[in-house]
C-alpha cells in the first residue's frame, strides 16, 4: 500500500525535519511504501513577518549566512534520509498533478496554524487529492485561541477527511468538531530511543567536558543567561545550538551554529541537562531521559508544550523550584516513560486503524 505525507518538512528547523523523518520511517518500517510530497511553496524561503519593508530587507541581508548554511544542511538531510516525491513549487502544480496513493496523511507539526501561510494553504487540506483516503496525523494548530472565522475555515476544509487526529488536546477543544478527533503523540515518539541513537553523529569540536545544552526558540536571552548560570554552578561548559549567527554573541562556551540534525541529536543525548523553550527540545529530552528545564516562550503557543507535559505526567520540568535554586532537576522518568508508552501505543493504534485497507475498501465501495 502506498502512503503520501504532506507536512512542513522544508522549514529550516530541527523539529520539522525530524518529525517528518520519524513518521516516514515508522510507516516504512510497517511495510508501507511511504513518501513525503515534496511541496515547497514560496513562503518556505520568504518571511511571514508583518515587519515594514525596510526592516524586512535588512533582516534578509543579515540572514544570508544563516539561510545559506541552513539550506545546505537540511536539504542534505532530507535527500539522504527521507523518500521524497518530485518537487512542487505551488498549489497549482499540485492540483494539476495526478499524485497516486492509497492513503494521504497530513501532518505532523503546525500545518493548520492560522497565523502562518500554510494554515490557509489548501494543499494541507488535500484539496488536490482526486482519489484516496485522507488522514491527519498529529496535526497542530500551534495556537492557544481560534476566532470563529479561523475555526470555521479549518472545519470546512477537514470535513472530507476520513480520519482526523491532532497533537494537542487544546486543538481538539478549539475545533469542537462533530467529527471524531483523536489526540495522538508527535511522530518523534513513534521511534524508540535506540532508533534515534542510530541516527546520531558526533560533531566536530565536540566538548570533552560535561556540558549544559541550551536550545532556544525565538532567542530568549533569559534562557541563555540561566544556562550559563547553571553550567557555572556545576563546573560544566555552557553549550548552545541554533541556526542564528547572532547567538554566537550570547557568551556561551561553545556555540554549534547550524549543526546537522544528526549532530543535534548527539548533542542532546550526551548533555547533562537541557534548557529549552522548544517543543521538540522538550520531546527529545523526554525520549533520551535527560534532565530538562523548560521555559515558556515569550510569544503565544505554549499550550502545545503544557498539553504534552500534562499527558505524560512531566510537570517536574516546569517546576519553578529548579530555576530558583539554579539546580539540575531530579526527574522521575519511570513515571514519565510509563505514560509515554501508553500514549505511544494509542498513537500507533490510530495509524493502524486509519491505514487499514479493509476499512478503506468498505468506506469507498
Amino acid at each position: 500500500m502506498k502512503v503520501k505525507i504532506i507536512t512542513c518538512h522544508y522549514a529550516y528547523n530541527y523539529g520539522a525535519v525530524l518529525q517528518t523523518y520519524a513518521l516516514t520511517k515508522y510507516l516504512n518500517m510497517q511495510g508501507l511504501d511511504t513518501k513525503v510530497i515534496n511541496y515547497r511553496p514560496w513562503y518556505y524561503k520568504g518571511s511571514t513577518s508583518k515587519t515594514n519593508k525596510i526592516r524586512l530587507f535588512i533582516r534578509r541581508l543579515i540572514r544570508i549566512p544563516d539561510n545559506y548554511k541552513s539550506e545546505k544542511i537540511f536539504t542534505h538531510f532530507l535527500n539522504e534520509y527521507i523518500p521524497l516525491t518530485c518537487e512542487y513549487k505551488s498549489y497549482s502544480e499540485l492540483d494539476n498533478s495526478d499524485i497516486q496513493s492509497d492513503f494521504f496523511i497530513a501532518g505532523s507539526d503546525q500545518i493548520w496554524n492560522m497565523n502562518l501561510p500554510n494554515g490557509r494553504d489548501r494543499a494541507f487540506y488535500f484539496e488536490f487529492v482526486k482519489k484516496g483516503k485522507k488522514i491527519s496525523y498529529a496535526a497542530s494548530l500551534g495556537m492557544d485561541y481560534l476566532d470563529n472565522e479561523q475555526r470555521e475555515y479549518i472545519l470546512n476544509h477537514i470535513a472530507k477527511f476520513d480520519e482526523i487526529s491532532v497533537r494537542e488536546n487544546t486543538a481538539k477543544q478549539l475545533l469542537g468538531s462533530n467529527k471524531e478527533i483523536d489526540v495522538v503523540m508527535d511522530p518523534v515518539y513513534l521511534l524508540s530511543k535506540n532508533d534515534w541513537k542510530k541516527l546520531e553523529k558526533k560533531p566536530n569540536k565536540y566538548p570533552d567536558e560535561k556540558y549544559i545544552l541550551v536550545f532556544v526558540f525565538n532567542r530568549q536571552k533569559e534562557i541563555f543567561d540561566f544556562g550559563k548560570k547553571l553550567a557555572k554552578k556545576y563546573g560544566y561548559k555552557a553549550v548552545s545550538i541554533n541556526t542564528f549567527w547572532e547567538d554566537f554573541f550570547n557568551g556561551m562556551d561553545r556555540y554549534f551554529w547550524n549543526c546537522t540534525p544528526n549532530e543535534f541529536l548527539y548533542l542532546l543525548s550526551h548533555a547533562e541537562c537541557i534548557v529549552t523553550n522548544s517543543f521538540h527540545g522538550l520531546s527529545f529530552s523526554i525520549i533520551y531521559n535527560k534532565s530538562v528545564i523548560l521555559f515558556q516562550k515569550n510569544d503565544k503557543g505554549n499550550s502545545r508544550m503544557l498539553d504534552l507535559i500534562t499527558r505524560i505526567n512531566a510537570e517536574e520540568v516546569i517546576n519553578k523550584e529548579w530555576k530558583q535554586k539554579v539546580e539540575i532537576p531530579k526527574i522521575d522518568f519511570k513515571k514519565i516513560n510509563s505514560a509515554v508508552e501508553i500514549e505511544r501505543e494509542k498513537s500507533k493504534e490510530f495509524l493502524k486503524k486509519s491505514l487499514s485497507k479493509e476499512k478503506w475498501n468498505e468506506n469507498n465501495m
